[in-house]
């Protein structure tokens, strides 16, 4: 029963709606996943893998095995986003890609609040 409430735990961790995970693990309807995470409906080892990667969690998380060393971390879809991306791009693209997020930093205009106060506390 622990993978189903981890799916969904993981999911409201990432503020996914039903509709949302169903899109992203190939489902037509969240129906599927409605029945999933009440324990009505078993998974298979590709889908409880898919769903780790929906989810940004390891498959070990998802079925309720904490992490060895704690420093797996939940990526929000926006930087899974920036990740896939970033993986499309060729050595190039790359090293283009990280030079500007460098220089957006360096400039301290797009920089988090709390992230400032660390840069200038440095």
């Amino acid at each position: 029963m622990e993978l189903y409430n981890n799916i969904r735990k993981y999911r409201l961790r990432l503020g996914l709606t039903q509709d949302q995970l169903a899109q992203l693990a190939g489902y037509t309807d969240r129906s599927s996943i409605a029945k999933i995470e009440r324990g009505l409906v078993d998974i298979s080892q590709s889908k409880l893998e898919l769903f780790a990667r929906v989810l940004h969690v390891s498959p070990g998380e998802l079925i309720g095995r904490s992490e060895a060393d704690g420093s797996h971390t939940v990526l929000t879809p926006s930087e899974q986003s920036l990740i896939d991306h970033f993986r499309q791009l060729n050595d190039e693209g790359q090293e283009m890609a990280i030079e500007h997020v460098a220089y957006l930093v360096s400039t301290g205009r797009y920089i988090k609040t709390d992230s400032a106060r660390l840069v200038e506390g440095a």
